[in-house]
């Protein structure tokens, strides 16, 4: 659980200045990094709203992502340059 912790708390600038940095990364040094990025951690949802299919996937086995793999997962995106 602590390595988790360390994950969420990694430093990183501030909004104000990690914006520039990643248009200067992504403009003059080539790097492609995500701008943002999102993930579902649930499909599992007791309203079934027109627009959205997430309650037809709730009774899947793959319909809830586990805390390791939610974790794992901002971590990937943190390396990327997501924030």
């Amino acid at each position: 659980m602590n390595k988790n912790k360390e994950i969420l708390k990694t430093n990183h600038l501030s909004w104000p200045l990690d914006l520039p940095w990643f248009f200067l990364q992504r403009k003059f040094l080539g790097r492609k990094l995500p701008l943002l990025a999102s993930f579902k951690v649930t499909y599992r949802c007791n309203l079934t709203c027109r627009a959205c299919p997430f309650h037809l996937r709730a009774d899947r086995e793959e319909a809830h992502m586990s805390w390791d793999t939610a974790i794992g997962t901002l971590d990937s995106l943190r390396r990327l340059g997501a924030r």
